[in-house]
């Protein structure tokens, strides 16, 4: 720690240029991993997998930044700049020849005139940071503060004197990710700053990325990523190339917002880089060991479609008759996959439509897809569909879980224009979902036969529904233009039914001979719930849920002989 009087940084003749210097972590499609400067990136962007890093959120902050720059290359520089060009004719032919150099040659050139913004250790205009950025003490945070898992004492100790280090391209990296998904709660007050009181800064909110359910599509290598996370239709919406701004582009940020009060991005290049922090990097010999994290720009929520990479749900509670209201949509911590496929398919002709209750939408990605109405794919080109987001404690004021699941798709299922395929998805986790309600709910009536209150099990349905994730998986890879829809969802709910059942068996041996005799509840009309009666619920229920499954054909006798203690 700084002490109490100590002035702020002086200049710096250091430099860490990210055009230059090696710093992004790359999985190359032979396996190895290795770090690439951020130009080597769109330069080899045909033999990348994927940008990999030391967490999904760390990854996803900076392949953000990676599009950002994407983008404005082509708005700027490329054929997209002309607004006389067809988008379709021009997203399509990229796509069909990622693997070419040409892809990158005007993202190069914007990069190259952007040069000087990309220093990380500039000293007037640090890249994503505030130079003079300093408390009225003058302390500064050890650097653990930046990197999420570290704020613990779980940290690599480095520097054989014991202090807390981050070299360069790694303090660039969580740089980015603090950015993104810095958690909410009071930061240290900056001078400058017209919101700080008391010499504190009060929560603004996570970082805007750690606000939404993050919809990463990855194809066969990173050149084709970028391009399945282009919606040009999005990135074009700015009435001129100089309305949406990533960070490097605006004038450097001083400690002062660009509003006091909550502001909109002007466009997606300005949301996936939107500086929720200020934030200064301290060096000690060419190494990052301190950091200073305040406030910086609070974000609108409500109705704030700038961001193409996320979906965003219906608030009925934040409605009015006069204004509908949409949220980001975020991941559920729990059953991610069996909520989030359906939220990337929802359009008319796959979910029911209410004129009372408008659609969600979907990702601005995923709608530029089906847009392209493309059905001539070949079945083995295939979109892997990652699903990230940050879960926060309490008040948003710390880090407690991080979401990552990926779902492979056929390309074809996302850009035809039929709706026949997307609705036999959606159908099928509805019928996933409904099954293994009822086996929570099979659960809950054990435990009334057994002498309790009936209570419905949640833990039971997670069970069954994690057991099912590797199949759907499976299931939903082959489902295509020549699929026979029928015959695949039957084939599924029979998958389905007999995991329900597997589990279900399961919970009828671990239950008392108490609920195999039963008891009667209910003091103006008894019933008897017992186990027996328990099993016939659940298999109406199935019934019911699961119409194209084959019933299971073992006699309810024979059944409960299997479970008598």
């Amino acid at each position: 720690m700084a002490p109490p009087d100590a002035p702020p940084p002086g200049p710096t003749s250091q430099s860490f240029n990210l055009l230059d210097r090696p710093w992004i972590s790359c999985l190359m499609l032979d396996g190895t991993t290795t770090d690439l400067s951020l130009t080597d990136v769109f330069r080899c962007s045909a033999e990348i997998s994927r940008i990999s890093g030391e967490s999904p959120l760390q990854a996803a902050a900076i392949l953000r930044v990676v599009l950002a720059g994407f983008w404005r290359g082509h708005l700027t520089r490329g054929d997209l700049s002309s607004r006389r060009t067809d988008a379709d004719v021009w997203w399509l032919g990229l796509f069909d020849e990622s693997d070419t150099p040409d892809l990158h040659e005007p993202v190069l050139d914007y990069l190259e005139g952007h040069r000087p913004r990309f220093d990380l250790l500039d000293s007037s205009a640090p890249f994503m940071q505030v130079a003079d950025l300093q408390k009225m003490d003058g302390s500064v945070l050890e650097v653990r503060r930046l990197v999420p898992e570290a704020e613990s004492d779980y940290f690599t100790m480095r520097e054989g004197d014991g202090r807390e280090v981050l070299d360069p391209a790694e303090a660039a990296r969580w740089l980015i990710t603090a950015q993104a998904y810095d958690y909410s709660g009071i930061k240290p007050g900056a001078l400058g700053d017209p919101r700080v009181k008391n010499g504190k800064g009060y929560p603004i909110g996570p970082g805007w990325t750690g606000q939404v359910g993050l919809v990463v599509l990855h194809g066969a290598s990173l050149a084709e990523t970028l391009l399945l996370n282009t919606s040009p239709a999005a990135i074009r919406q700015a009435p001129d190339e100089e309305s949406d701004l990533p960070a490097w582009e605006r004038s450097p940020h001083s400690a002062v917002p660009r509003h006091e009060e909550a502001s909109t991005p002007t466009g997606p290049c300005d949301a996936v880089t939107w500086q929720s922090r200020r934030i200064r990097l301290h060096l000690t010999d060419g190494q990052v060991t301190g950091v200073l994290i305040s406030n910086g720009d609070r974000i609108v929520t409500k109705n704030q479609f700038q961001d193409p990479m996320t979906g965003y749900r219906h608030s009925a509670n934040q409605s009015s008759k006069s204004q509908d209201v949409f949220m980001a949509r975020e991941h559920r911590d729990e059953l991610t996959v069996w909520h989030g496929v359906p939220a990337l398919l929802v359009r008319e002709g796959v979910v029911p439509t209410s004129e009372k209750t408008p659609l969600d939408r979907q990702p601005a990605t995923v709608e530029w897809l089906h847009r392209i109405g493309r059905e001539d794919f070949p079945e083995g080109r295939l979109v892997h569909a990652e699903l990230v987001g940050a879960v926060y404690g309490a008040q948003q004021a710390t880090h407690a879980n991080t979401i990552s699941s990926t779902v492979p798709f056929q390309l074809n299922l996302l850009t035809a224009g039929d709706s026949a395929l997307a609705k036999t998805a959606v159908d099928s986790i509805t019928a996933a979902l409904d099954a293994t309600r009822a086996l929570g709910q099979f659960s809950g009536t054990l435990a009334q036969a057994a002498g309790g209150d009936y209570t419905f099990n949640p833990s039971a349905r997670h069970s069954a529904l994690h057991a099912l994730d590797a199949a759907f998986a499976g299931w939903l890879v082959h489902l295509g233009p020549t699929t026979d829809l029928a015959a695949h969802q039957a084939r599924w709910q029979r998958t389905v039914r007999s995991v329900v059942l597997e589990h279900a068996k399961v919970l009828l041996v671990g239950t008392s001979p108490t609920a195999m005799t039963g008891r009667l509840v209910g003091a103006e009309r008894p019933r008897l719930v017992s186990a027996s009666t328990a099993w016939s619920q659940l298999m109406r229920r199935l019934s019911e849920s699961l119409p194209h499954a084959a019933p299971d054909t073992t006699p309810p006798a024979e059944q409960e002989k299997t479970h008598v203690h």
